[in-house]
């Protein structure tokens, strides 16, 4: 019933959307805020960074982050391509601005479940606390363009982020494909377009569909939708 990436991906996101019901009762000066984004822009989007997710086989996290921190050459093609994408995109279309105490527990399914949760918590706090959730500071970092909105604090992500990983849940399983075929770069594309459009991308699209209501739920069913569209290409 339960696929393997099932049991390792759902103990992340359930901690991933535990953060921001901790942030709003502990640290409320830490939750974003959310532009009035038409809906259809917003749908669009979505799908846009589904499909393109979906194609690519990564996004920020598994490209930008984990990919080319182990010098993956199609997560570097990738971010070059969905980076660039979304400049352009959020520039002509005005968008609005290891805990100690993991390592030791025992290595059973059990505490590897409780270090997953935990991952996804920390993951969801980090963006919280460093402004991520919030569309206009993706899109003040896009706005490479317009020298009074550009906000280059964000670098810092990538600086900090691009670090080889350390293993604390029996290694990582990650592509072993080298080849950049049409899928990487049409995928890349169009997550670059939906990524550049609203400011969203999938793990703060998940704090999102916590905070941010209607608008943040339809967020990542269309996300799904343009993920399931893309599976039949």
């Amino acid at each position: 019933m339960f696929t393997p990436a099932t049991t390792t991906l759902a103990p992340t996101l359930l901690g991933l959307l535990i953060s921001p019901l901790v942030i709003r009762y502990l640290a409320p000066w830490h939750l974003p805020t959310y532009p009035s984004t038409l809906w259809h822009t917003l749908l669009t989007a979505a799908t846009l960074v589904g499909a393109g997710t979906k194609l690519a086989n990564g996004c920020t996290s598994g490209h930008m982050l984990l990919g080319v921190a182990r010098g993956s050459f199609r997560s570097i093609v990738a971010t070059g391509i969905f980076s660039t994408t979304a400049v352009v995109t959020a520039y002509l279309s005005s968008s609005p601005p290891s805990a100690v105490i993991i390592r030791r527990l025992p290595k059973t399914e059990s505490s590897r479940v409780v270090a997953r949760v935990y991952s996804g918590f920390v993951f969801g706090l980090g963006l919280l606390v460093s402004g991520m959730t919030a569309p206009e500071k993706t899109l003040g970092f896009m706005s490479v363009f317009d020298m009074d909105r550009w906000d280059p604090s964000l670098l810092a992500v990538a600086v900090v982020g691009g670090r080889e990983p350390k293993l604390v849940d029996g290694g990582w399983k990650v592509p072993e494909g080298r080849i950049v075929d049409w899928r990487l770069v049409v995928g890349s594309v169009l997550f670059g377009v939906g990524w550049g459009l609203t400011g969203v991308c999938p793990g703060p699209a998940a704090v999102a569909a916590v905070l941010n209501g209607w608008k943040g739920v339809g967020w990542v069913v269309a996300f799904f939708g343009g993920r399931v569209l893309a599976g039949l290409v």
